[in-house]
């Protein structure tokens, strides 16, 4: 199997099973190539064949264009799908906050399925209950994206709210949600904050990123700037915004439950931080605060909030050459709003 060489990344093909339901989704991580099973399974991709029970590495293929898989059990094929790596254009997807109790999640799913992205970055807090029936229904939901698109989960504050979260995260994102992966000489790197070592885990990836001269592209569930807590703007992450702020292009985040975007400027540094935590989960206000001067450490910078949205939505994303255009939707408004981000003079 071949790959165009400038895509070097990894993929663990993640496969889970509970007692009755079957979840199955593509995901790019470093550069290992790992297959995830509870259980003994066979992956077939092309005419490639990969056997093991629980973490299977094996050595980095190449792999180019649209892939198709089946996951093998002993008995039966348990699923399949396929996945997308292109040569010059991406597609992405942004959703973070996800719960169906509103109603709004199969909605913003639709929306998401109509984009066929190629990759679905969600920016934390996948679940908010602990019941396995609560999980696998949320599942269902985004079963047409898994079994289409890769998936990248970041962690958010409620995978971590207790023993059973954890035990129930670890469970379907052995990974913990973190990844980091280069496309076409753009880093893409997802960022946990909450499981214990975390910090240190991040000062080792930070270094790693150093060796990295394009663009950066941070996921992180809290925002560097947050739009929706005690209707006032305020920093959040300080100890990460202090290390990357003069390093990251644009960062994605939840946690913040609207649509918001934040021109956040340093006399030397100027990026966006675009907030997407309507994924269906119950809608926070916007702030009356709308421009703001702020400091993270002795570093001073202005927060100017181009826009906020109390509403449901997504992020839809075009990556071409280097620049990333984008539009917020939303299943009750449509488009919320549409914006660029110019990621050629980025170190």
């Amino acid at each position: 199997m071949s790959i165009h060489s400038r895509f070097i990344l990894c993929f663990i093909l993640l496969f889970q099973c509970t007692s009755d339901k079957n979840v199955c989704y593509v995901s790019f991580s470093d550069f290992n190539v790992v297959f995830f099973a509870e259980g003994g399974i066979c992956v077939k991709i092309g005419n490639s064949e990969f056997c093991g029970k629980g973490q299977v590495p094996i050595s980095r293929d190449q792999f180019e264009g649209s892939m198709t898989y089946e996951i093998l059990g002993e008995e039966k094929k348990i699923c399949d799908g396929y996945f997308n790596i292109p040569k010059e254009n991406m597609k992405i997807a942004i959703i973070g906050d996800t719960s169906y109790k509103t109603g709004y999640l199969p909605l913003l799913v639709r929306e998401i399925q109509k984009f066929s992205p190629d990759i679905v970055f969600h920016v934390g807090d996948f679940q908010y209950d602990t019941h396995m029936d609560k999980w696998n229904r949320l599942f269902e939901y985004f079963r047409p994206i898994f079994s289409t698109s890769v998936f990248q989960l970041v962690a958010g504050n409620h995978e971590y709210d207790s023993k059973k979260d954890i035990e129930t995260f670890k469970r379907f994102f052995p990974y913990e949600g973190e990844f980091f992966f280069e496309w076409n000489g753009i880093i893409f790197w997802g960022i946990n904050t909450f499981k214990p070592g975390w910090y240190e885990d991040f000062l080792k990836a930070s270094e790693k990123i150093e060796s990295y001269k394009g663009p950066l592209i941070i996921f992180i569930h809290k925002p560097f700037v947050s739009l929706s807590r005690w209707n006032k703007i305020g920093t959040m992450n300080e100890a990460i915004f202090q290390k990357v702020y003069n390093r990251v292009s644009v960062v994605f985040s939840g946690h913040d439950h609207v649509y918001g975007r934040v021109r956040i400027t340093f006399p030397d540094k100027v990026f966006e931080n675009i907030i997407s935590g309507g994924g269906g989960a119950y809608i926070y206000g916007c702030p009356d605060e709308r421009s703001k001067k702020l400091s993270i450490g002795e570093r001073e910078f202005k927060a100017d909030v181009l826009k906020c949205v109390a509403d449901f939505n997504t992020v839809l994303c075009e990556l071409k050459n280097r620049s990333l255009d984008c539009k917020a939707v939303s299943p009750t408004r449509g488009v919320l709003d549409v914006f660029s981000i110019d990621l050629s003079g980025s170190k």
